[in-house]
């Protein structure tokens, strides 16, 4: 009893195995994407858990960088809002 997926076959590009269309992003040979891998072919050829590593230190690097930007831009609104203004009635 055979199930076939309700997905076509395409050779499983995603797991790292070659397609009929040619290599996956992260292979050797393969396009790449709009940024990674920085160094082209060479980058490929690292060890995948050393890429993995080196791309979540770059993301919590970047998450850092947010973060303190946004701290230094929650104090200047706190500092904004934080001005009390007296008005008088006049009779």
């Amino acid at each position: 009893f055979h199930h076939s997926p309700p997905w076509p076959n395409t050779g499983a590009v995603g797991f790292g195995i070659m397609s009929e269309e040619g290599p996956s992003l992260c292979e050797v040979g393969g396009s790449g994407t709009l940024i990674l891998p920085l160094f082209g072919d060479a980058e490929q050829r690292w060890p995948a858990g050393l890429r993995v590593v080196l791309y979540l230190l770059g993301l919590g690097w970047c998450f850092l960088g947010v973060a303190i930007i946004s701290d230094i831009f929650m104090g200047a609104i706190e500092k904004i809002t934080s001005g009390k203004v007296r008005k008088y009635n006049s009779i």
